[in-house]
């Protein structure tokens, strides 16, 4: 690196190896200068535009106060800017940035040095502004045909968007499914269900990205899992469920609607994690075909996801009317995690709801919860899906030593049961 020089004061200052040595220029062996610079200096760790690089002097050593100034340059010594931060813009994709920091403590020369430098920088990834949506029945020998939605430059590149799709036999479910130990089972935008797929739940990953050759690959991707596996048929008495989640740049879902023959009968908000959770138990549908579908709205407004699942036909023998039989919901728990609500914290209780005729999950009705904390009540969020009912609270931090108390009741058409369980916050 080039020498800075100042030969009209006896000294000669030279960088080495972001060490700092002063070379004496025709005079005798002088006293170390000041201030002294000991290593550490950085620029940050951000790599794509619209981040904020944050320059670190370092270590210095001085015998008195130090002052530091701060400019910033590409790799081609192009000057970028002043100041202890620096906002990556678009033209800086493709370019490694680096800070050049001035110490200053009254005594002369004062000292620069030069940090590593940050990048190749990149691009904003695309973002997903509609959502992707499948089409088709989970059934062998059925076709899956993919709508990647629409997706916009995330900043500065105005490079085509290119879309791939990815699909994946069995993975798990969850907001970031895991496909490390299956198969990718195509790349096309549709799939053709084979007699492989059935038991196994399918996933879509689709991925928009601009290759540029400064700024490399920026991508982003959606997943969609399609929760319920692939059968040969749907049998009167299954349990149908799923999940609904986008994990990049989407807003969540708001809500997802069953739908049986195309009339909605019943709509579950999804979890604080933005995950729309579906349920149905098909041993209540009449007797001949259904058809089944969920619909899926979001957070931002955006169209409806609408994905057919099937149909089942119910054929059952008339016999005499049996007594009628009062179904009411059998509530189980608490599980809380933690064991005990601490002042400050986050505190999930979740109940277990059954059926009181044949003790499986209840997958309809409606809960009511009344918490209090101090005899007071308190805010919390709530979700009921396939028989469990989560409540979250957040614990006020001048909440400890008083009793938190928990009022459920799950109604069922006419009949209700509650359940009420109460906590020392810790």
């Amino acid at each position: 690196m080039a020498a800075l020089c100042a030969l009209n004061r006896g000294w000669r200052l030279t960088l080495v190896s972001a060490s700092v040595l002063l070379a004496a220029a025709g005079f005798g062996s002088p006293a170390a200068a000041t201030p002294t610079y000991q290593g550490g200096a950085s620029a940050g760790w951000a790599d794509q535009e619209g981040d904020v690089l944050a320059a670190n002097p370092g270590t210095w050593t001085s015998t008195t106060s130090i002052t530091y100034g701060y400019a910033w340059f590409d790799e081609n010594s192009t000057a970028l800017g002043t100041g202890p931060t620096y906002t990556v813009a678009g033209k800086d994709v493709g370019h490694q940035i680096y800070a050049a920091i001035t110490a200053t403590d009254g005594t002369l020369p004062s000292l620069t040095v030069n940090t590593p430098t940050v990048g190749p920088l990149r691009y904003r990834p695309p973002l997903n502004v509609e959502k992707p949506r499948v089409s088709g029945t989970l059934l062998q020998g059925s076709t899956l045909v993919a709508t990647a939605g629409k997706w916009v430059s995330g900043g500065a590149s105005t490079a085509p968007i290119e879309i791939d799709y990815a699909w994946y036999r069995g993975c798990s479910t969850g907001p970031r499914p895991d496909c490390s130990n299956t198969g990718n089972i195509g790349n096309a935008g549709s799939l053709v269900l084979s007699s492989a797929d059935l038991g196994r739940v399918i996933s879509l990953s689709i991925t928009a990205s601009y290759p540029d050759g400064a700024g490399g690959d920026a991508s982003n991707s959606v997943w969609l899992t399609l929760g319920q596996p692939v059968g040969s048929s749907i049998k009167a008495g299954d349990i149908l469920s799923g999940t609904a989640q986008w994990t990049v740049n989407a807003p969540g879902a708001q809500a997802i609607a069953i739908l049986v023959n195309g009339v909605q009968t019943a709509v579950q908000a999804p979890d604080g994690a933005g995950v729309a959770t579906f349920g149905l138990d098909t041993t209540d549908l009449t007797n001949g075909s259904n058809s089944l579908a969920v619909t899926v709205t979001w957070n931002d407004g955006g169209p409806p996801a609408t994905v057919q699942i099937g149909s089942v036909t119910v054929s059952n023998t008339p016999t005499a009317s049996p007594p009628p039989v009062v179904v009411k919901p059998v509530i189980a728990g608490p599980t809380a995690i933690p064991r005990r609500p601490a002042a400050g914290k986050r505190f999930v209780v979740s109940f277990t709801v059954t059926r009181s005729d044949n003790h499986r999950p209840l997958t309809r009705g409606s809960m009511i919860c009344a918490p209090s904390l101090g005899g007071r009540a308190i805010a919390h969020a709530t979700s009921f899906v396939h028989g469990k009912a989560r409540l979250v609270f957040s614990i006020p931090k001048r909440a400890k030593h008083k009793v938190l108390e928990v009022r459920l009741t799950v109604k069922l058409g006419h009949e209700s049961t509650t359940r009420t369980a109460t906590f020392v916050v810790g």
